[in-house]
């Protein structure tokens, strides 16, 4: 006889005391737990929670919008004021997936913007210019909350 492995179930299953043999060996079911409960699966990751893909979403948007900025400033002296002069670039895609941009300040020392899905929000400033919310607290590092 082979050895006993033990393997989490999906949900729907629910199973305990149940045990299979198969061509590899026995199996042992064992419960998957309730929603929130992941002792009972090891190795199980549960799908983010969507605020928290939200959020990454728009940090990879600002990431980007960040890089664009500083290849439109090397070529016109100055940071984009709207996401549609950043069009211009081959570095920038617009945002999609329902994710809103807003350059809030541009100017030739800094700019500072904000991404927005949901109830998700982040942003970003460089310095020389301002942070455009209260809880962004250093240039340079997109920060987000929900709303």
């Amino acid at each position: 006889m082979g050895s006993i492995a033990r393997r989490p179930l999906p949900l729907a299953f629910l199973l305990t005391g149940c045990t299979v043999q198969g061509p590899g060996g026995t199996i042992e079911l064992m419960p998957a737990g309730v929603e929130g409960q992941t002792a009972a699966m090891p190795g199980y990751t549960p799908p983010p929670h969507p605020e928290k893909r939200d959020e990454d979403e728009l940090i990879a948007e600002l990431s980007a919008l960040s890089g664009a900025q500083e290849a439109f400033r090397r070529q016109r002296g100055r940071y984009a004021g709207s996401p549609g002069e950043l069009a211009e670039l081959e570095e920038y895609d617009r945002p999609s997936g329902g994710i809103r941009v807003r350059i809030v300040e541009a100017t030739s020392g800094g700019f500072s913007a904000i991404a927005e899905r949901g109830s998700a929000e982040c942003a970003i400033f460089t310095s020389g210019v301002g942070p455009p919310r209260a809880y962004v607290s250093a240039p340079g590092r997109i920060e987000c909350r929900t709303r």
